[in-house]
Formats: structure tokens, C-alpha cells, sequence
């Protein structure tokens, strides 16, 4: 796949939530095979900042949910512990933004989380530290509360399924 502009990400992203069917059915596919891109780690981090608009964040926390639930082979053991410290950074920073794209960003970290239980045997306790701790900026006693009680459910679920199947 050629490389991956992160204007062009950000366009397209505008145009598809703002379009008719027949556009969104042409960019649906090429959102498709951008999300599973390898590139899809890189550009990830890029959309997810702060000024960018809601429809660039969405297409991008879609991206950053799917990532470690379907590509986890993908992540490599050295990079484990920056994934897990990017996708927490990135909650913290949107408490007040979008629902969809923090419930996105919270089904990413329950992900992460249930892959690595075998390794990071403190995780539910990691979670709840995190989250209780009050020196969060941007974020209400409430909504921290939300997001720890969301990421333990979501790990949850995700870790039983994940026995069944």
C-alpha cells in the first residue's frame, strides 16, 4: 500500500461522515485497508490529537480499537509496554471529547489489557490506580471512575470470550 498522508486521512475522514451513500461506500473500502495497514500504528497516534476534527478522531480510535483486538501479532514484545502508556495517555487526554471516540479508546486499553494477562499480572490493579489517581488533568473524579469501571469490563468480557473461543 503506498504511504499514507495523515491530510489525506484527515480529509477523507471529514468527507466520508459528511457524504452521501455512494461516496461512503468508495472510501468505506479504502478505510478498510488503511485501518489494517501496518502503517496503521504509525498514523494512529498522529489523529488522535487534541485540534484535529471528530470525524478525523473517530476513524481513528476505530483504527486503534481494532488494532491490538484483530493485529495484536503485530505488536512486538518490546513495543508492548509503549502501546499500553500511548493508549492510557490518549484516554487521559479526552475526557471532555467525543464519547464515541473515549469508548473506542476504552475497548483498546480492555484489548490490550486481555492480551496481556499472562504477562502483566498486576493489570487490574494497575487499572484501578490509574484511574483513581486524582492528579489526572481534565478528568472529574466521576468520569475517571467511568473510564476504570468501563476498562474492567470490557477486560472482562473480552478475556472470557476470549476462553470460550
Amino acid at each position: 500500500m503506498e504511504p499514507i498522508g495523515i491530510v489525506r486521512l484527515e480529509e477523507a475522514a471529514e468527507v466520508f461522515y459528511r457524504s452521501t451513500s455512494q461516496e461512503q461506500a468508495h472510501l468505506r473500502e479504502w478505510f478498510t485497508k488503511v485501518q489494517l495497514s501496518a502503517q496503521a500504528w504509525q498514523f494512529s497516534w498522529q489523529l488522535m490529537q487534541l485540534g484535529k476534527s471528530q470525524e478525523a478522531q473517530f476513524f481513528d480510535a476505530i483504527a486503534l480499537h481494532s488494532k491490538p483486538m484483530k493485529f495484536w501479532h503485530e505488536v512486538s514484545a518490546e513495543n508492548r509496554d509503549e502501546l499500553k502508556q500511548k493508549i492510557l495517555e490518549t484516554i487521559v487526554q479526552f475526557p471532555g471529547g467525543p464519547k464515541l471516540v473515549l469508548r473506542r479508546l476504552r475497548i483498546a486499553l480492555s484489548a490490550y489489557t486481555v492480551h496481556m494477562l499472562n504477562d502483566w499480572l498486576t493489570a487490574t490493579g494497575d487499572v484501578i490506580k490509574t484511574f483513581q489517581n486524582q492528579q489526572i488533568p481534565n478528568n472529574t473524579k466521576e468520569m475517571q471512575s467511568w473510564i476504570m469501571l468501563e476498562v474492567l469490563r470490557g477486560s472482562h468480557t473480552r478475556g472470557n470470550a476470549s476462553h470460550i473461543i
